[in-house]
């Protein structure tokens, strides 16, 4: 029926004419992608306005080779060869301003660390310049205490005080260098070394004069009389010894004796009275010697005996207050004990008595 026929769907039906609407859009022109562009840095599709520069290498300059640093001879004297200058420096670091300005008057630079006293050493005096330029040198040197320094270290230092005499003083010494003829100064602590040492030796000294005189009193005179003579055997051993050693030289003190002995052993009376005869004599004599030191130290050993009996009482002295103190220490410890006892007594009682309650 027609009803039906319109509900069913159109079938197109297939001819031999192209189709025009597929060439339509076959022929349409393509479209640019709206992707952000790789090259701009922001996220939509604007691109970046910075302008890129070429890479720049880098080229290095002329290489400027410095004038090598030497040293001439001067005028004056080495440094090294002045003894007051060279103790003088040893007493300075190198890295101290007073030895960087040295160098710097002497080079017109302050130079190494390693090497700046070894230069200073060779100096000699100025060569490069003329007075007026040194004087430049010198007048630029501030503030005024290291100024000082420096001419504390070259051993300039004049007889005045004022700057101008210390600019001077230097100024001389730059251009011709030489010993000042003063002592070499001395640091504090030698000073101090020095003083002490002579303490130390008037101290000894005065030790020594106490002892002597000390050893003086106690020393006790040790005056035992006239010398006992010889007997008649010495006296014949003497007048035979040397004729004995003459004929044996290589004999000793033993062997000397015993020949000597031997010999007075073999002597007769008739022999032997000359040397007793002698002997007698000395004796006699002696004997009168002896009375007349008797008489003549007769009071001097009474003396000496009071002089003990003083030394010996001084030596008690001490002893006597040793023992009182020592005494007196242990009476104290044992009164101290006594009280000890009693407070522990006391509380015993007391705490029996709160047990009784």
């Amino acid at each position: 029926s027609v009803c039906d026929m319109s509900d069913e769907p159109s079938v197109p039906v297939p001819t031999d004419e192209p189709n025009k609407d597929a060439e339509a859009t076959n022929t349409a022109e393509p479209v640019e992608s709206e992707e952000p562009s790789k090259e701009s840095g922001d996220s939509g599709g604007r691109r970046s306005t910075r302008e890129r520069k070429a890479m720049e290498k880098f080229r290095p300059g002329p290489v400027v080779e410095k004038p090598e640093f030497e040293i001439k001879e001067g005028k004056g004297k080495k440094l090294a060869d002045i003894e007051n200058v060279c103790t003088i420096m040893n007493r300075y670091r190198a890295d101290d301003p007073a030895m960087k300005m040295c160098h710097k008057l002497c080079y017109k630079r302050e130079g190494k660390a390693t090497t700046r006293k070894r230069d200073l050493r060779q100096f000699s005096g100025v060569w490069d310049c003329d007075e007026k330029e040194v004087r430049d040198r010198v007048l630029r040197v501030k503030p005024v205490s290291l100024l000082k320094d420096v001419a504390t270290i070259f051993d300039c230092k004049p007889q005045g005080s004022t700057i101008a005499d210390h600019q001077d003083s230097l100024v001389k010494f730059l251009l011709k260098p030489k010993a000042s003829g003063n002592e070499v100064p001395l640091t504090e602590a030698a000073k101090k070394r020095e003083k002490n040492a002579r303490k130390n030796a008037a101290l000894q000294k005065k030790r020594e004069r106490k002892e002597r005189e000390r050893a003086k009193k106690n020393k006790k005179e040790k005056d035992k009389g006239p010398k006992r003579p010889p007997s008649a055997f010495f006296l014949f051993s003497s007048e035979r010894r040397p004729a004995i050693k003459a004929k044996h030289p290589d004999w000793g003190i033993t062997e000397l004796a015993q020949r000597i002995g031997k010999e007075w052993g073999k002597m007769g009376d008739t022999d032997k009275k000359p040397y007793n005869k002698k002997a007698a004599k000395l004796k006699e004599k002696w004997l009168e010697e002896c009375k007349a030191w008797k008489k003549k130290n007769r009071g001097r050993k009474s003396k000496q005996a009071n002089d003990s009996d003083d030394d010996e009482s001084e030596d008690e002295e001490p002893r006597k207050k040793k023992a009182k103190t020592q005494a007196k220490k242990s009476k104290k410890t044992e009164e101290e004990d006594d009280d000890e006892d009693e407070d522990e007594e006391d509380g015993e009682d007391g705490e029996e008595e709160e047990e009784e309650e």
